[in-house]
């Protein structure tokens, strides 16, 4: 059976061609979420993927059926999941509803993927606080990396100028 990362990255370069192959990429997700995918990130990831190739071709049972699929994931996981569709389909709301009700210190501790993708998802329906919070967990010791570039982002549309200086400063310590 192929391994589900390696699914994971084929869906990506088929919705990255031009045109995209959405449907290409959906037949992949479906042959590879039948499979069991003994890794839960790489399942989220799979998943999330689905949801989003799903969505952008208008596909919303399909989005529905991977929601369902998902189930068998961690809550943390699956709240993830049902937030970023909620998103994709303009229920900004219920989408803030869902990422409020998990645990901080839960999602500090989950991967470093979950946390990159629940602090992006944040990030798009305005909940800053709570994505510079999970962005600020991904940070490097000492190194400038896209999760640092993206944590100065975040704080930057906080207003969190004091945070921008300090990881600045704290980089600058580190001969980065």
């Amino acid at each position: 059976k192929p391994s589900d990362f390696l699914s994971w990255q084929l869906m990506g370069v088929l919705v990255d061609e031009v045109p995209p192959d959405r449907e290409g990429a959906l037949v992949i997700a479906d042959k590879a979420l039948e499979n069991s995918i003994e890794i839960a990130e790489h399942r989220f990831l799979l998943t999330a993927m689905a949801v989003i190739t799903a969505s952008g071709s208008g596909q919303h049972d399909k989005v529905e059926k991977y929601l369902k699929s998902s189930k068998n994931l961690q809550e943390l996981l699956v709240a993830v999941l049902e937030a970023h569709a909620a998103e994709l389909t303009g229920k900004v709301e219920e989408a803030r509803t869902k990422l409020q009700g998990l645990s901080q210190a839960q999602l500090e501790l989950s991967a470093r993927e979950v946390r990159r993708f629940a602090a992006a998802v944040a990030e798009r329906i305005g909940m800053l606080e709570f994505a510079l919070r999970l962005r600020r967990s991904l940070l490097p010791v000492a190194q400038f990396t896209k999760d640092t570039g993206l944590f100065l982002s975040c704080a930057t549309k906080c207003g969190k100028d004091v945070d921008v200086l300090d990881e600045c400063s704290r980089l600058r310590k580190q001969g980065v």
